[in-house]
């Protein structure tokens, strides 16, 4: 079976049995609320890692989405209701913020992210009016974690590594030495970022909030940048396609340079791949947003 058609079936699955119940419940379906409202969804053991955010009916024949979460709310993800209340109390929006682009172009023994550079290029270029931007170029953890409390904005783009023991799941940078370096969930859980920091951690890369343990299935990268103190984080539920990591980065930031507003960002970036490609869920599902 395609890959995409799997996925598709899936995605009509849980809109039928998890999504569409609950929007009825809240007076959110059948007619569209606008604004759109907010929706925080928890999963609990398989359905931490489900996309609940991209289910969806499709249209038959010539396959389009017919209707979805993303045209009923702006969805996001939180571990539990106490950790999206301390999220949401330290939330200070602040324009002229600092960005730090984290850039990962080659890797050894990776294939190579081409992309990246061109990634970095727009992202800067979006943000020249909203933000200071710097970025580092294939770095090593150490440097990373040292440079990360001096940003309100962390954008990664890089591979990432998930592994049985969720711990040891990575970010993959390199060390001096010209070997691959890994930032691992441990060490950015332990960063503890003040409030006046922290706003935004964006992880353009494969699997960042996929956690192949089921007993710790909330245990993932995207998580332990939110432990950190980052108040929201952008992450991938399974590899993600370099067009579309570029595309939704791109488009993400240039709705946050007008808008200052993650979600509403998020959700712009996210309709915009699904509008490309609707019939190819692995293309526009993956990304997801986490936090407050």
């Amino acid at each position: 079976m395609d890959d995409n058609k799997a996925k598709r079936e899936m995605l009509e699955w849980l809109w039928k049995a998890a999504v569409q119940p609950v929007l009825r419940e809240l007076g959110f379906y059948p007619k569209a609320v606008n604004p759109l409202p907010r929706i925080w969804w928890i999963g609990v053991g398989q359905l931490a890692q489900a996309p609940i955010h991209a289910a969806a009916k499709f249209t038959k024949g010539t396959v389009k989405v017919r209707m979805t979460t993303l045209h009923y709310c702006l969805p996001s993800y939180t571990s539990t209701i106490r950790a999206l209340q301390y999220s949401r109390s330290r939330q200070q929006h602040q324009k002229n913020a600092s960005t730090l682009i984290v850039t990962m172009p080659t890797t050894p023994g990776e294939r190579p992210l081409g992309g990246v550079t061109k990634e970095a290029a727009d992202i800067k270029h979006n943000l020249r009016d909203f933000s200071t931007v710097e970025t580092l170029d294939q770095p090593t953890a150490e440097c990373v974690l040292q440079a990360l409390p001096g940003y309100r904005i962390a954008h990664f783009a890089c591979h990432g590594v998930p592994s049985t023991n969720p711990a040891d799941s990575h970010l993959l940078l390199l060390k001096g030495t010209g070997d691959v370096d890994k930032l691992r969930v441990k060490d950015i859980a332990t960063l503890k970022l003040p409030g006046e920091a922290a706003r935004l951690a964006y992880l353009s890369a494969c699997n960042t909030a996929n956690s192949t343990e089921i007993i710790d299935e909330v245990t993932h990268i995207v998580s332990s940048f939110h432990i950190a103190g980052f108040t929201n984080v952008i992450g991938t539920l399974w590899p993600a396609q370099d067009e579309a990591c570029h595309k939704m980065a791109a488009d993400f930031y240039s709705t946050l340079s007008k808008t200052d507003n993650i979600a509403v960002s998020y959700h712009n970036a996210i309709l915009g791949l699904m509008k490309d490609k609707p019939s190819q869920p692995l293309y526009w599902a993956p990304f997801i947003h986490f936090g407050a």
